[in-house]
């Protein structure tokens, strides 16, 4: 009988987990639909300012965006769980210069880096298929990511640094 109650609560601790796990997954798909949303506008800006390079990139982020978000439903559904997806709300925004938005998307890396981060501690205390699968998803993105906000501060940097201009 002992063992019977462990199991019982050693099952409430998992749906406990699971549920945690779910509505943390459920918050990070919206943000990836968000961040998805951020990079096609900022691709379109980058387009329109003849950077097409930045603006490729950023379309190949939106492109990754979508295919974790159809990774993690797909996860969630597998654990028995369901997907919650919130409208998008989005402020219309006009950079001023190509700076401005590069800023605007390194404190957008910044957060999608936080946000990251607390759903790998969540993971680590569950079970190690759930961390893994986490941990697939997006150690790729962390060091690309990393790279990226590197090459935005020294570009900030350079920006700060003009050379005063002799006529």
């Amino acid at each position: 009988m002992l063992s019977h109650k462990f199991m019982i609560i050693a099952g409430y601790e998992l749906r406990f987990i699971l549920s945690n796990f779910e509505y943390a997954m459920n918050t990070l798909i919206n943000t990836e639909i968000w961040s998805t949303n951020l990079y096609l506008s900022l691709q379109v800006y980058f387009e329109g300012q003849q950077l097409l390079i930045l603006a490729s990139w950023l379309s190949a982020q939106a492109q990754d965006n979508m295919g974790k978000v159809y990774q993690m439903m797909n996860r969630i559904y597998h654990e028995g769980g369901a997907v919650t997806i919130h409208e998008i709300r989005r402020d219309i925004r006009q950079w001023p210069t190509p700076l401005a938005a590069l800023n605007t998307l390194l404190e957008h890396e910044q957060y999608i880096s936080r946000q990251i981060s607390e759903l790998h501690v969540l993971c680590q205390n569950t079970d190690s298929s759930i961390h893994s699968f986490i941990k697939g998803l997006y150690t790729k993105r962390i060091y690309v990511s990393t790279a990226f906000m590197e090459l935005l501060r020294i570009l900030a940097m350079e920006y700060e640094r003009r050379l005063p201009c002799f006529i």
